[in-house]
Parts: structure tokens; C-alpha cells; sequence
């Protein structure tokens, strides 16, 4: 199942203000257990840069949010590590959803170090700008 990473532009520029990177995992529909894993920063620009060496339509296969690059590349390099017997080249794995999940979680616990989903990263920054905006009312600033 596709992510969708679609975010209002505000949030986008709060999420790039704050430094947060994103882990992707991206793939294809004529087979959903092949992956390309990297790290984003900016991640809508991330599946035009791939796009032009498939001839498949590409999409977010699983996008995790760490407070930053060093730590989203840390978790790429650790479950490149993990999946080194199904590697496919150039990034590329053979491996489900749900592995891949569990060796970045049990990274990120190992750095400890908070991910976020992306439904959880824009909750996250939704209260943030609420937050702020309360302040900002109440003449706090």
C-alpha cells in the first residue's frame, strides 16, 4: 500500500526548519516486495530523482521521520547492513515491509532516538503550529 506523503505547504516548511529526515523505502507495484532505501530530507523531491532510471511508476512503500540526517542515514546503513543477503543492487532489496520496519525500529531504539510515521510526524507538527499560534493569541511570544 502506497504512502501518501502529501503535506500542507506550512508543515512542509515547519518539517524543513526543524530538520526532520525521512527514511523511504520506495517501490513498485509489479512487485511489492522489491525496495530502494534512502534518506530525505526533502522527500517530494526525492521519487523525481529516481523515477528516471524505472520504467515502472514508483511510490513510498514506508517513510519513517528521525529528528534529522545523520540519524536517517545511521538507520539506512544499518538495515543495508541487515538485508545484505537479499540485495538486488544499487539499493535495491528483496524484502517485506514488516522486516524492514522492525530492523529501523530496533535501530532507532538502539541510537535512541524517536521515529515518527508520517501520520504521526504531521500530528506532530499540527500541534506544534497550534501551540504556537496559542501563544502567539495569548501574547506570549
Amino acid at each position: 500500500m502506497p504512502v501518501d506523503i502529501a503535506m500542507p505547504r506550512n508543515l512542509v516548511e515547519r518539517r524543513k526548519n526543524f530538520g526532520y529526515a525521512a527514511v523511504c523505502a520506495v517501490g513498485f507495484d509489479a512487485d511489492p516486495g522489491v525496495f530502494r532505501l534512502a534518506p530525505a530530507e526533502n522527500i517530494e523531491a526525492l521519487l523525481p530523482q529516481l523515477q528516471p532510471g524505472r520504467w515502472e511508476r514508483l511510490h513510498f512503500a514506508k517513510v519513517v521521520w528521525t529528528p534529522g540526517l545523520p540519524v536517517a542515514r545511521t538507520l539506512v546503513l544499518a538495515a543495508e547492513r541487515f538485508l545484505a543477503n537479499v540485495h538486488l543492487g544499487q539499493h535495491w532489496y528483496r524484502s517485506s515491509l514488516e522486516t524492514l520496519t522492525a530492523v529501523l525500529l530496533a535501530e532507532a531504539a538502539a541510537l535512541r532516538s524517536a521515529v515518527w510515521s508520517h501520520a504521526e510526524l504531521l500530528a506532530r507538527l499540527k500541534a506544534q503550529a497550534d501551540r504556537e499560534a496559542d501563544r502567539f493569541a495569548a501574547g506570549v511570544i
